[in-house]
């Protein structure tokens, strides 16, 4: 089977601030705050600044990938390859979009490869922001 494959377009990545007092895994959905520091999702609907293209320990800074394809960590029970992702709260891990009827949530992109929990799989990343109603 292939390892899964990060495509970074040019311009799509920035430099994030890990301003909190844990270390952030590789593939993790980031939300930011002042200026460039950047925090785990709190709910599903905070929104989503990128997603850490490798480790980013506690008060250090890292590269954050907001366009093209992302290698993101699953959530709880995975995802399957055509999926619609929403960031899981707390971890930042991708799970299926699952949005209450007429409630938002953020949009974090179209899955591309079927992924087991805690695992990286790719994912079509819908951009800075993106936002959908259940």
């Amino acid at each position: 089977m292939p390892q899964p494959t990060r495509i970074w377009p040019h311009g799509s990545g920035r430099t994030g601030h890990n301003q909190t007092a844990v270390d952030m895994p590789e593939g993790v959905c980031v939300v930011v705050g002042d200026v460039d520091s950047i925090t785990l999702p709190a709910t599903s609907d905070d929104p989503i600044w990128g997603v850490t293209a490798g480790p980013i320990k506690a008060a250090q800074r890292g590269d954050v990938q907001r366009d093209g394809v992302g290698l993101v960590r699953a959530g709880v029970g995975g995802f399957a390859a055509g999926q619609r992702l929403m960031p899981e709260p707390a971890t930042g891990h991708a799970i299926p979009f699952a949005a209450a009827a007429g409630g938002n949530a953020s949009y974090l992109g179209l899955a591309l490869t079927t992924t087991p929990e805690n695992q990286l799989g790719e994912v079509d990343l819908a951009g800075p922001g993106a936002s959908r109603q259940g």
